[in-house]
């Protein structure tokens, strides 16, 4: 028969061996959870880049972001306010793309191609007029790491045609 030692001993080894159990349990959901949040971050970041530039497919803006490539100067007052409109639709989700990426959520093949791809409209001289005159109400250090890409040319055609 056993003791009252005994069984108390047995609990408390069953009560540890439950408690790792959970700890185990526990990390793989936040394992699991972590790549999922990391999944819709990634998700949402593209999503948000697809509306932003889908903009552009509109005729009338297409056209003014098209007139506005060399300089700002082709366009009117009323154009440039459109231009202002989308193009500081594109960088905030370029901004908050920034924020996820320092924060680790969201992948560096990601977030390396939207670099690519924003230093590139950053080479378009409406969009480069529009950040020389906002910058200021953007994030410190995303308005650091953009100031300090290298220049890029905007280009639509693979050769002057």
């Amino acid at each position: 028969m056993m003791n009252w030692d005994a069984i108390g001993a047995i609990g408390e080894i069953v009560g540890a061996a439950a408690v790792v159990v959970s700890l185990i349990y526990l990390a793989v959901q936040i394992r699991v959870q972590n790549s999922e949040s990391r999944i819709a971050g990634n998700h949402a970041m593209s999503e948000g880049f697809r509306d932003s530039i889908a903009e552009l497919s509109d005729a009338n803006l297409s056209d003014i972001f098209h007139r506005a490539m060399g300089t700002v100067d082709s366009i009117t007052d009323q154009e440039l306010l459109q231009m202002f409109a989308v193009s500081q639709r594109i960088l905030r989700v370029w901004e908050e793309a920034y924020g996820l990426h320092e924060t680790g959520r969201i992948d560096t093949d990601l977030w390396d191609a939207m670099v690519r791809q924003y230093a590139s409209f950053l080479g378009h001289a409406g969009i480069r007029h529009v950040w020389d005159l906002r910058k200021q109400y953007y994030n410190e250090k995303f308005r650091a790491f953009v100031d300090e890409l290298p220049a890029s040319d905007y280009r639509i055609r693979l050769r002057n045609a």
